[in-house]
């Protein structure tokens, strides 16, 4: 049998394998290869308060592979919503919580596999796309491609993992056609001829894939001068509040220096931390620091507008205690924005995509290309503008992410509340020359 073992993967390899929904079909599972299929969406699928969905079985390799769109709904929210109480007193478990986004995910669920996500504010219905995923696993190799575009960048490596090379049986879903399955590793230059090979609809939008465009200028919308600190000293730390285990100091030449004391100590949740800027600042605003990474891994975001659900300050008795366990900013008792504008996070390897959210809920509402990219020791300016319910990020004078905030889909328009910077535990970083604004009508 042995001996049979190369000739089958010659023949794998040669090999392609087409069906429709709901169908098996017999193929070699190698530990190198590539799988690609089209699949339908018949109706919007989106999040928000009012969510519509349910999770769809796109794919499924009993016991090695699953593939699933799953779109949120209802009871989903309200169970998050539970999820998220639990985890706060720490009764979770290993629990996953239920999807608050739209969510493409490839998951191998064979021992120490691994699992790519895809969160989007938005699926548009009545379109066709086209999924392929190709792998090595003895060299930690896994990409996924939609609609010819990478979802991580391409030659990430994750942790290795293990596949029997076996004949498996592949389920696919009622909306799939057109399987294709092959022991080659393809080239992103075929993957791109696959998917142009019937028209799509374009998802580079919907996941921040573009060029970056000239942010708008900010100077001429600056009123008043509502807070500065450059860190050049301690005092200008003294009214700002550590939540989580964060270390700070204030190097000699005047940068404040982040990290935090605990990046060995717990899970995965464990560990981060925010740290509040003093004060309630208006709902429309313009913020501004300088950031410069010591690290290549790990994740930055601001999080602004933030105000308890019952009109309190964050830091009012009222509030839930918060320890930076992120589950007390998107799934607690306060109203909040969050956005990324470093991410670069070794249990999400190879992001692609700065996020905003809306909290609680968790809501992805926009994302834009990557702000500050991984490996960078380079300063950077970032920009936070609030204007009319309008959110943008910039990143060195470019536009990242630019959203109108509706009042509608995501909840009502948040107010004026706190602001906070985050980092996760593997990230170490310096700041200086924070300033915040009062905005022009």
């Amino acid at each position: 049998m042995k001996s049979l073992l190369p000739v089958m993967c010659v023949i794998v390899v040669l090999m392609i394998v087409s069906c429709s929904g709901t169908e098996q079909s017999r193929f070699l599972m190698t530990k190198q290869g590539s799988l690609g299929f089209w699949f339908f969406v018949p109706e919007d699928c989106y999040n928000g308060v009012e969510p519509q969905g349910e999770m769809m079985k796109l794919l499924e390799i009993p016991d090695i592979v699953q593939v699933i769109l799953d779109v949120p709904s209802v009871d989903a929210a309200a169970a998050q919503a539970e999820f998220g109480a639990k985890e706060a007193k720490g009764k979770s478990g290993d629990k996953k919580p239920p999807s608050s986004n739209v969510n493409l995910e490839w998951v191998w669920t064979v021992e120490d596999g691994n699992r790519l996500n895809l969160f989007l504010p938005l699926l548009p219905g009545n379109h066709w796309y086209y999924y392929v995923a190709r792998w090595d696993c003895e060299k930690g190799l896994f990409d996924v491609f939609l609609n010819g575009i990478a979802l991580r960048v391409p030659g990430t490596t994750v942790i290795p993992w293990n596949i029997n090379e076996q004949a498996v049986d592949i389920v696919t879903g009622k909306h799939v056609e057109n399987l294709e399955v092959s022991g080659i590793y393809w080239s992103e230059s075929e993957i791109l001829d696959k998917a142009e090979s019937r028209p799509h609809y374009d998802i580079g939008p919907l996941i921040g894939f573009g060029k970056k465009s000239p942010m708008v200028d900010v100077e001429r919308l600056k009123v008043k001068m509502l807070y500065a600190a450059d860190f050049s000293n301690k005092s200008d730390l003294d009214n700002w509040s550590m939540e989580g285990p964060g270390n700070y100091t204030i190097e000699n030449d005047g940068w404040l220096y982040m990290e935090s004391a605990e990046i060995d100590v717990g899970g995965p949740g464990d560990g981060h931390f925010v740290f509040w800027a003093p004060g309630v600042y208006p709902a429309d605003f313009i913020a501004e620091w300088e950031f410069q990474p010591v690290t290549d891994e790990g994740l930055c975001i601001a999080i602004f507008s933030a105000l308890g659900q019952n009109g309190k300050d964050v830091f009012d008795s009222s509030q839930k205690k918060r320890d930076g366990h992120f589950a007390g900013y998107i799934r607690g008792d306060i109203n909040c924005y969050h956005i990324s504008y470093f991410a670069n996070i070794p249990t999400n390897p190879g992001r692609i995509t700065s996020n905003l959210r809306k909290n609680p809920g968790f809501y992805l509402v926009s994302n834009g290309p990557p702000g500050v990219p991984g490996g960078s020791r380079n300063i950077h300016k970032i920009t936070l503008v609030r204007n009319k319910g309008r959110i943008i990020l910039g990143v060195d004078g470019e536009e990242i992410i630019n959203w109108q905030d509706d009042g509608k889909q995501y909840g009502p328009v948040y107010g004026e509340g706190s602001i906070a910077l985050r980092q996760m535990k593997w990230m170490k970083a310096r700041y200086r020359n924070f300033r915040m604004w009062s905005v022009s009508e």
